[in-house]
């Protein structure tokens, strides 16, 4: 099929999943692109895979605000996922935390694109991305909890993502309060959580630590009984500790 068969249906193809992956330009930066394709046309057509857009969302977008019918290809290799973080890691100035959100969200798609196949692993996703497991794990924090502001502001390069996880613990409420008094605001109660917390945790691994320690000296003392309940006070504030965390 020849590519210009295409043209009048683009406006009707929808968005592949992968390319969804991406966060949208925005701002100044879509703007400067609407610019160049009016100075100097569309110079990289979309390419469409499985009858929809997998690179390109962006120039659709700019050349329907400019009333352009923008050519397209269609992509045969073999691998589009990577064809698609390529493309777009080349040509976008993303941040880590822009890329630790992207990293995340490939959880949910097959490792080579299509159906069938096994999702891609957390280590795989870093690695594609640039960025550390550690940090796509923030990101996941942000894609599965934040509220719809803050993620926003990590998509757009605007919040960092391991401020924007941090947050994601709080109600969405709070979050959107938040949101409103901008990133600086949503920075500084991120660094007041990662306090609280490493205060908290500190409490909790004394008691975890005085339970041992108890569990030792009934032991040495031959007190089975007495190891017994120090070892179900172990469990008991273990199961608390998770709880916690997990909250």
């Amino acid at each position: 099929m020849n590519a210009t068969d295409l043209l009048p249906e683009v406006r009707r193809l929808p968005i592949h999943p992968i390319a969804k992956i991406f966060p949208l330009m925005e701002g100044a930066a879509f703007t400067e692109l609407v610019e160049d394709i009016k100075a100097n046309g569309l110079r990289d057509p979309l390419v469409l895979y499985a009858g929809a857009i997998l690179d390109g969302r962006n120039r659709m977008r700019a050349c329907e605000s400019l009333g352009i019918e923008p050519a397209t290809r269609v992509y045969d290799g073999a691998d589009p996922l990577a064809f698609a973080i390529s493309t777009n890691l080349r040509r976008r100035h993303l941040k880590d935390s822009q890329r630790a959100l992207i990293a995340a969200r490939l959880s949910n798609i097959p490792q080579g694109g299509h159906r069938g196949e096994g999702k891609v692993s957390r280590s795989l996703a870093a690695q594609m991305l640039n960025v550390t497991e550690r940090t796509l794990d923030w990101g996941r924090q942000v894609e599965l909890h934040a509220a719809p502001a803050i993620k926003e502001m990590v998509e757009r390069g605007r919040l960092s993502v391991s401020a924007g996880g941090k947050i994601a613990k709080l109600s969405e409420s709070e979050q959107a309060k938040l949101a409103v008094e901008g990133p600086a605001a949503v920075t500084a109660k991120a660094r007041k959580l990662e306090r609280l917390r490493g205060r908290q945790g500190r409490s909790e691994y004394s008691i975890l630590w005085k339970c041992v320690d108890d569990i030792c000296e009934a032991l040495e003392a031959f007190l089975i009984g007495h190891a017994h309940m120090a070892a179900s006070k172990l469990v008991r504030e273990l199961e608390r500790v998770a709880k916690t965390r997990r909250s």
